[in-house]
């Protein structure tokens, strides 16, 4: 839900909004506050990336420029190291990881997944840590739900649910 609040797009890549704000033609789009089970999920899947791919570089909360009016922030945006791109990704990455957060609405998320598969991304994730599913949505097909003893993929990186959902 936009907060009303028109600002420039200059004005919104200079300031730090708490909560995380999202900027869609014109106007600041609040993120959902991720709960600790979030913050266990989002570490979780930082460090399996990290420590399982090195080819790949996972990061937090990071804004991606989709359009001039549009910027996104997943809660993990995960690149090619070689095309690590700096303050933020202009061109689409790899896979962006959206983790469930209480307030958000997974058809919300899946939208959002949507425009990041618009702008070129090839995989998304969608992952709820309280009722413990996850969803891969790969551009050009739907979101398959992942069964519990499976793994999602993108590309080259798979993981396993149960190894993601063990901090819990």
């Amino acid at each position: 839900m936009t907060t009303g609040t028109a600002v420039s797009v200059e004005e919104y890549l200079r300031t730090s909004y708490d909560p995380p704000c999202e900027y869609v033609n014109g106007a600041l789009v609040p993120k959902a506050m991720g709960t600790k089970k979030h913050g266990k999920i989002q570490r979780r899947l930082l460090r399996l990336i990290e420590d399982g791919f090195p080819n790949y570089e996972p990061t937090p909360e990071q804004t991606v420029r989709i359009s001039g009016k549009e910027y996104l922030v997943p809660d993990i945006a995960v690149e090619f190291c070689d095309e690590s791109q700096d303050p933020y990704p202009v061109t689409p990455v790899h896979l962006c990881i959206e983790i469930v957060s209480p307030g958000d609405r997974v058809s919300e998320i899946l939208k959002k997944c949507e425009t990041y598969h618009a702008w070129g991304v090839p995989h998304t994730w969608v992952i709820d840590p309280q009722i413990r599913q996850a969803w891969q949505y790969d551009k050009g097909s739907t979101p398959i739900e992942i069964a519990p003893d499976a793994e999602l993929t993108a590309g080259q990186i798979h993981l396993r649910l149960s190894d993601i959902f063990a901090v819990l």
